[in-house]
C-alpha cells in the first residue's frame, strides 16, 4: 500500500482535532525528526496532519522525499532473483521460476516489463552493452551447457573448443568480444580453471586458460581498462559461491589476475570491494593481539592498488568493522562500524598520509549498514534491522538524507552505472520478486 495518498485521504488534522491549530512548520518537524528515530506511528500522525486540503501542496514533495513514496517502483516478476544490470544500464537481466525449472529474462530499462529474450537456465552474464547474454543451461537439457545469444534477435551464437569442460558461471570483459567462463572437468574433483573465449564473427571460440592455478575459484569480475580480473577463492563449493563483487564481498580470499602478465596475486581479506575505475581494492583483516595474558581480536581496513603496490592500513581497531565500498575514484572509503550496539557509517581518505580518523556520517538508533557510492559526494546504505531495512542516502560527510521506499525489504544489489537506479530482490514467502527502482 502506498503511503502518500493513504495520508493524503486523511484529512482531520491531529491540530483540529485537539481543539488547537499547529503550525505547519512545526508538524513537518515533529514528523522528520519521529520518521528518523523510526517511530513511524507518530511520524505519520504529524504528517497526516500536514497533508490536509488547501494546505498540503508546499509539503508534499518534503513528505515524499521524507518516505521514500517520491520513487517508483516497478515489479518485474513475482518469482526472480538475482537481477543485473549491463555496464551501460540500459539492459537488465534477473531469473525467475522455481528452482527446477528457472529461466532468465532480459528486459530495457525503458520498458521492464517487456520481455525480449527468455532462456531455460540462471547464472546469467550480460556484455557491456547489453547486446548479449549468456547464461549456464541445466545439464538435463540435450544441449552444450553455456548459451550466448543476441538480445535483440534472439539468435544463438556457436561455441567451440569446450571439448569436456563443464561451465559453471560465466562474466563478461570489458568488451562485448570477451567472455570468461568457470570450467570444471568430471575427471578431476580438485580444481576449476577460468577459461577465456572471444568472439570471431558470428561465434566465439575458447582461446586458452586464464592464470592456471590450484584449487578452485569463483565467477571472476573484469576489472575496467580490461588488464585485471579478481574472483574470490572458495573454501567449499564454488557453485554455491555468489557471482559478481558479492562473491567477492562473501569469501575469506580472493586473487587479482594480471592478463597482460599472465600471473595472480591472492589476498588474505574479506568483504573485498573494487573501485569504479578499476584503479583501488579494499578489504577486512582480522588479527589476533595478544598482550599477556589478553587476546583480542584487531580489525584492520586495508586497501591496495589494483596494479600493484604495498597494502595501506587504513583503520585498525577493535571494533566491528564491515562492508566497505570504495568512491568511484578510489579516493574515499565508506564502511560500516559498530561503535557501542549497531553499526555506524564512517568514511576515510585513501592516501598513506591520510588521518586515521574516519569521519562519521550516520547518528541513528537503527543499524546503518551496506554503504555504496552513487557519486563522488553521496552514499547510499540500508538503514534498520534486517527484517525490514529501508534504503538511505547520505552526503560523505554527513549531513541531510533521503529515504528511499519504504517497502523495499531489499538485498544488497549495486546501483546502475548512473546510481539513479537500482535493483533487488526482495524477499517474501514463499519466494522473492525482482524489482526495480528508477
Amino acid at each position: 500500500m502506498r503511503l502518500l495518498p493513504a495520508l493524503l485521504l486523511l484529512t482531520a488534522p491531529l491540530s483540529a482535532q485537539s481543539g488547537g491549530i499547529v503550525p505547519p512548520g512545526m508538524l513537518w518537524e515533529k514528523g522528520f525528526r519521529a520518521w528518523d528515530a523510526g517511530r513511524y506511528i507518530e511520524a505519520t500522525d504529524a504528517l497526516r496532519s500536514l497533508l490536509v486540503p488547501g494546505a498540503a501542496r508546499p509539503w508534499i514533495d518534503s513528505v515524499a522525499v521524507l518516505t521514500g513514496e517520491r520513487f517508483e517502483t516497478v515489479e518485474l516478476t513475482p518469482d526472480g532473483g538475482r537481477p543485473i544490470w549491463s555496464a551501460d544500464g540500459q539492459t537488465i537481466a534477473y531469473e525467475s521460476g522455481l528452482p527446477a525449472v528457472r529461466v532468465t529474462r532480459v528486459v530495457r530499462r525503458s520498458a521492464p516489463t517487456k520481455v525480449l529474450l527468455e532462456a531455460v537456465g540462471s547464472g546469467a552474464a550480460l556484455s557491456p552493452t547489453g547486446a548479449l547474454v549468456a547464461w549456464i543451461a541445466p545439464t538435463t537439457l540435450n544441449r552444450v551447457p553455456l548459451g550466448i545469444k543476441e538480445v535483440a534477435t534472439g539468435r544463438e551464437l556457436p561455441i567451440t573448443g569446450l571439448g569436456e569442460w563443464l561451465p559453471t558461471g560465466a562474466t563478461f570483459g570489458t568488451d562485448d568480444a570477451t567472455l570468461f567462463v568457470v570450467v570444471s572437468r568430471a575427471s578431476d574433483g580438485t580444481r576449476n580453471d577460468i577459461l577465456r573465449l572471444t568472439r570471431t564473427g558470428d561465434s566465439f571460440a575458447v582461446q586458452g586458460i586464464v592464470a592456471p592455478t590450484a584449487g578452485f575459484k569463483g565467477v571472476p569480475v573484469a576489472l575496467p581498462g580490461g588488464r585485471f580480473l579478481a574472483y574470490p577463492v572458495p573454501s567449499g563449493n564454488p557453485v554455491r559461491l555468489p557471482v559478481g563483487l558479492a562473491g567477492l564481498r562473501a569469501a575469506a580470499l580472493f586473487a587479482i589476475v594480471d592478463l597482460q602478465a599472465n600471473t595472480v596475486r591472492r589476498i588474505e581479506g574479506r568483504a573485498a570491494t573494487i573501485s569504479a575505475d578499476g584503479s583501488m581494492i579494499a578489504w577486512v583483516e582480522g588479527r589476533l593481539v595478544v598482550q599477556g595474558d589478553i587476546a583480542t581480536e584487531e580489525n584492520r581496513l586495508m586497501a591496495a592498488p589494483v596494479a600493484g603496490g604495498g597494502a595501506m592500513t587504513l583503520y585498525k581497531g577493535i571494533r566491528r568493522i564491515d562492508a566497505p565500498a570504495l568512491s568511484p575514484d578510489g579516493s574515499r572509503i565508506a564502511f560500516q562500524m559498530m561503535p557501542v550496539q549497531d553499526y555506524e557509517l564512517y568514511t576515510l581518505d585513501i592516501s598513506p598520509t591520510a588521518s586515521a580518523t574516519p569521519t562519521r556520517i550516520t547518528r541513528e538508533i537503527q543499524h546503518d549498514v551496506l554503504p555504496q557510492w552513487l557519486s563522488p559526494t553521496t552514499v547510499m546504505a540500508v538503514r534498520g534491522a534486517e527484517a525490514s531495512p529501508l534504503l538511505s542516502l547520505r552526503h560523505r560527510d554527513g549531513g541531510a538524507h533521503a529515504a528511499l521506499p519504504q517497502q523495499h525489504r531489499a538485498h544488497h544489489r549495486p546501483p546502475s552505472t548512473s546510481g539513479c537506479r537500482r535493483l533487488m530482490a526482495r524477499r517474501c514467502s514463499p519466494w522473492p520478486s525482482a524489482m526495480a527502482t528508477p
